[in-house]
């Protein structure tokens, strides 16, 4: 198992180092080793809401503010506020904008708080995003060993099984990145295995923090327990999912208090906006952004997980909230980015049993294939479906008709 282990941790701190295709301009005075396309280096943020978290993470080290207007002027100006890739680069800037001319970020600021929490000592350098990057790569191998300690709990000690349910999903590429999933996705398997009331809590209210909607999480698994019989602990869940929610709406609130043409609960845009539509069931099996269009082996871990209230009603609760998202794709990604936080309770719940299958071993090479691929070369297989990424690749190798 610890082999196992290593070679997980190996991989996605390499996954982070690897970049193509990679710009020679853009790389120029970044440390790295360069082969035509590719390239080794220090870890940059890639696309989406990356850039737009590390803006902020960088506005609290530098000046110890939320006003974002001069790091994104600095980030045009060819500083790396925005990261190294995107100096001198206009990117639409995800604010609001106050009557003192104060832009302030509409992403989660609890988020960017505890990234700047272990990245203030490097204020100023270029050694703030690589390591921004580092951390959620850290999270994301700490929901790896969650997983790894539950299946061997369920006395799943195959090697091979840990380091399958560890890279046949899309966690790797969003753990090589900034984004908040692989954080989620760590916080809610050490809630499963959380027994004092006071760590459960504590999780809870981080991870609601860090991420709003997830809020559904601690609380649906609260109700479980208590109906379980386990109030003490229920009751701790339940209270850290609201106290946390109302620390939300009271803090963004007050620092949006002088927005005039944005009146929102959250100030998060259009994540505060619901529809009923079966649209929704897009989350899953859309071409571009379905999570099992990519990764039909986490079909295996529907099977399993009914067993236990305590995964099954979280799960229903939060894939339900997403699926009703007018934005329900989760804009720039990989298959569904949303979901990534569902995994390892999926990846565990996985009926090994079926690896002797050979229905089960193909569809488990193709997941893989898939979460190696969109690890190490994410900018390949962002906003595209199976076939479009087949199809792009055919045409930059000049070996179509």
């Amino acid at each position: 198992m610890s082999r196992s282990i290593a070679l997980v941790i190996l991989t996605f701190l390499v996954a982070t180092t690897v970049h193509a295709p990679s710009d020679e301009k853009g790389m120029r005075g970044l440390p790295s080793l360069r082969w035509g396309q590719f390239s080794v280096g220090l870890p940059r943020v890639l696309s989406g809401d990356s850039p737009h978290y590390l803006v902020a993470v960088n506005s609290l080290v530098e000046d110890g503010d939320f006003d974002l207007r001069n790091n994104y002027d600095q980030a045009l100006g060819g500083d790396w506020d925005a990261g190294w890739r995107f100096r001198r680069v206009e990117i639409d800037r995800h604010v609001d904008v106050d009557s003192r001319g104060r832009e302030l970020g509409t992403h989660s600021p609890f988020f960017a708080m505890l990234l700047a929490f272990f990245a203030w000592p490097l204020a100023g350098t270029l050694w703030v995003e690589p390591l921004c990057v580092w951390l959620t790569c850290t999270a994301g191998l700490v929901a790896v060993l969650f997983m790894a300690q539950r299946l061997g709990r369920l006395r799943y000690r195959n090697s091979t099984v840990v380091v399958f349910a560890a890279l046949a999903s899309p966690l790797l590429c969003y753990s090589r990145d900034i984004w908040t999933e692989p954080w989620i996705a760590a916080i809610w398997m050490a809630l499963l295995s959380a027994r004092d009331e006071k760590a459960k809590f504590l999780l809870g209210f981080l991870g609601t923090l860090i991420k709003y909607p997830f809020f559904v999480v601690p609380a649906a698994m609260g109700i479980a327990l208590c109906l379980k019989g386990r109030v003490r602990s229920g009751l701790a869940l339940v209270g850290s999912a609201l106290l946390a929610l109302l620390t939300v709406v009271v803090t963004v609130q007050w620092m949006f208090q002088e927005v005039t043409d944005h009146q929102a609960i959250f100030h998060s845009g259009v994540h505060a906006i619901f529809q009923l539509s079966p649209r929704g069931v897009g989350l899953l099996i859309h071409p571009a952004n379905g999570l099992l269009i990519f990764f039909p082996v986490l079909l295996w871990g529907y099977r399993r997980v009914w067993e236990n209230p305590e995964e099954w009603l979280p799960l229903v609760t939060f894939f339900g909230v997403h699926a009703l998202y007018a934005d329900w794709m989760g804009g720039t990604g990989f298959s569904s980015r949303y979901l990534v936080p569902m995994i390892p309770i999926l990846m565990v719940s996985v009926q090994w049993s079926a690896l002797r299958s050979r229905l089960f071993t193909g569809v488990a090479l193709y997941s893989l294939a898939w979460g190696l691929a969109a690890g190490f070369f994410p900018a390949i297989v962002y906003d595209r479906t199976p076939w479009g990424i087949f199809s792009h690749l055919w045409s930059h190798l000049g070996s179509g008709p």
